[in-house]
């Protein structure tokens, strides 16, 4: 009888915990931090560019999407390398490609859409920003 009764709790503590996940609020995003997300916003996140339903390259730096199409994520131009590579900044193609490396494929980014810099590229407050974050392992907020 013993047996009966714990295998009887056993069935309904087992049934019970799939249902509670399953009701709880939905996880929240990945998020890129502020800083970071607010460089994206400013300099690339634009209609055209890296924004909206068909963003270059398949790359969406609007809020709620940017970590998601970038960190751990193959480039479209570069097959072999992340877009961001948490850690690494120099195997990051998005820091390569906002620093003008010369490993590129096409431009610099961002062209002059209202970029703070000089010739439309981020200034390299902004550029160290970026870096600093992928180097701290391109962490969510």
């Amino acid at each position: 009888m013993t047996t009966r009764v714990i295998l009887a709790v056993a069935v309904f503590l087992i049934s019970g915990c799939g249902d509670k996940e399953a009701d709880g609020p939905p996880a929240e995003p990945n998020l890129v931090p502020l800083t970071v997300q607010s460089i994206f916003t400013t300099n690339c996140a634009k209609s055209g560019c890296h924004a909206g339903s068909s963003p270059q390259q398949g790359m969406n730096l609007s809020e709620n999407t940017a970590y998601g199409a970038i960190v751990n994520i193959t480039s479209n131009e570069k097959s072999t390398v992340k877009r961001i590579k948490p850690g690494d900044p120099d195997n990051s193609y998005l820091v390569q490609k906002i620093e003008g490396a010369v490993t590129i494929t096409g431009d610099r980014m961002p062209k002059d859409q209202g970029a703070s810099g000089p010739g439309g590229y981020l200034t390299q407050t902004d550029i160290d920003s970026v870096r600093a974050w992928v180097t701290a392992g391109a962490l969510p907020r």
